[in-house]
């Protein structure tokens, strides 16, 4: 199974965001909580296309949440979130890499889930 759509979630919790770093970073974290919360749900292939509609949901907010980090990225603003943030997306990205690994034994995840998250950030 391709992790590729994990990979592209990994720049979100370093950048800048929405009217600040920390701001950002908040608003990534929930975002990839829902996501988690909406991948622990799917149990098999009819749970899967059940969860596509919520996964394009959140699919635009990561979308929208990486266009707002842009402008921090141009002011050279770096990664400036608090420890507490930091430890949050990285309890999230841990959660989210377990779901991934699970998921793969699902038929047709790896396919649902390359295109409807592996297609955020402008293409791969």
């Amino acid at each position: 199974m391709k992790f590729a759509w994990i990979a592209l979630l990994l720049p979100l919790a370093a950048c800048g965001g929405i009217h600040s770093p920390e701001d950002a970073a908040k608003a990534t974290v929930e975002t990839v909580k829902d996501l988690n919360d909406v991948l622990d749900g799917v149990k098999d292939k009819a749970s899967l296309q059940a969860a596509k509609p919520k996964l394009e949901a959140i699919k635009k907010r990561m979308e929208e949440l990486q266009k707002s980090t842009e402008k921090f990225k141009s002011e050279g603003d770096g990664p400036k979130v608090s420890a507490e943030w930091q430890k949050k997306m990285a309890d999230q990205m841990s959660r989210l890499t377990a779901n991934g690994l699970r998921l793969a034994s699902i038929e047709g995840a790896s396919e649902m889930l390359d295109g409807v998250i592996g297609g955020m950030g402008g293409g791969r």
